[in-house]
């Protein structure tokens, strides 16, 4: 055999070598391509790590307002869009503010240390947003559902009234809420007063008293018994857990519901007026929509909000808060 023979016999056989080569590692093939058809659409694309989600808007309206649970400081969202309101500086609080359902107005908490601490009083909406500043036990703050009135005290006798027209004026007890057409109510161990009159008259003490923003009753608290009164008539009566004594409740807008917190959740309980089940939702605070179909729960990272028809949260901010109220537009 030639020796040019010889070298073509060889380099087929190396070809060979480097083809079997190929074959049983699989790892030197040119890559598929795919063609448009073969992608998969996108629609949510990866959040970008350290930058957080923005809000996500919802099909409810309104505002959620709340104290930032890292600064303290007072901001407000847009619930539909998920966008923040731009108010003009920055709100300190003491993390402390309470806000009617209506108006716009606010009262926050200025700091102190001794337990009647300095508030201020202030409208969102309004050009000149400063409408005073008082001092006053910070439980005691009370709304009218209209906003148009404002209550305080500085001990459980000795109340403040103001409809912002008008300088504070002294009323005589410590307003415990306001009825719908801004009558205080005032409470007298077993009995409510209102307008001078004695009424949701009870064998027990009143341990709390809340009047929904919608509703033409006011719910109290004697013990675990929840009672519905609409001038002296009561119009119904549930027993709620006995831990309930211990809680801060929060009433919601069409008053058939309370929640209130325990451990690490806040827990919803039904009234007689209510068609809806217990549930609760893992936070610590909780604030009903206007329209009350919804409900916004500031829990450990994130506030989130649940559909009366879901269980489970079909909005998450990735906001703290530390105290939060939803009001109208």
């Amino acid at each position: 055999m030639r020796p040019r023979d010889l070298a073509v016999i060889a380099a087929v056989l190396l070809v060979g070598a480097f083809a079997i080569a190929d074959a049983v590692r699989g790892n030197h093939h040119e890559p598929a391509r795919i063609g448009p058809s073969d992608t998969k659409a996108t629609t949510t694309p990866n959040p970008v790590q350290g930058v957080p989600e923005p809000p996500q808007g919802l099909p409810a309206s309104g505002t959620v307002v709340f104290t930032d649970g890292e600064t303290c400081s007072l901001r407000e969202f847009d619930v539909a869009s998920g966008t923040e309101l731009p108010h003009r500086g920055r709100i300190r609080t003491n993390c402390f503010f309470t806000a009617p359902i209506l108006s716009g107005r606010v009262a926050i908490g200025l700091g102190g240390v001794s337990a009647i601490r300095p508030f201020q009083l202030m409208n969102l909406l309004a050009p000149k947003r400063d409408l005073g500043r008082h001092r006053a036990l910070l439980g005691t703050i009370e709304w009218a559902s209209d906003g148009q009135t404002v209550s305080w005290c500085t001990t459980a006798t000795r109340g403040f009234l103001t409809s912002f027209e008008a300088p504070p004026t002294r009323v005589p007890g410590c307003p415990a809420a306001f009825t719908a057409d801004d009558e205080p109510v005032f409470v007298r161990k077993h009995s409510l007063v209102i307008a001078g009159r004695a009424v949701a008259h009870g064998t027990t003490p009143i341990e709390w008293v809340s009047a929904p923003p919608n509703a033409p009753w006011i719910v109290i608290i004697r013990g675990n018994v929840a009672e519905r009164w609409s001038g002296d008539r009561r119009l119904g009566r549930t027993v709620l857990p006995g831990w309930i004594r211990r809680a801060r409740p929060t009433i919601s807008t069409n008053g058939c519901e309370i929640g209130a917190r325990r451990g690490l959740a806040v827990f919803v309980l039904p009234l007689d007026c209510s068609r809806e089940p217990p549930r609760s939702y893992p936070g610590r605070e909780i604030a009903w929509s206007p329209d009350n179909h919804w409900v916004a729960v500031a829990a450990r990272h994130s506030i989130d909000f649940y559909h009366e028809d879901d269980l489970g949260p079909l909005a998450r901010w990735r906001l703290v808060a530390s105290h939060l109220a939803w009001v109208a537009e």
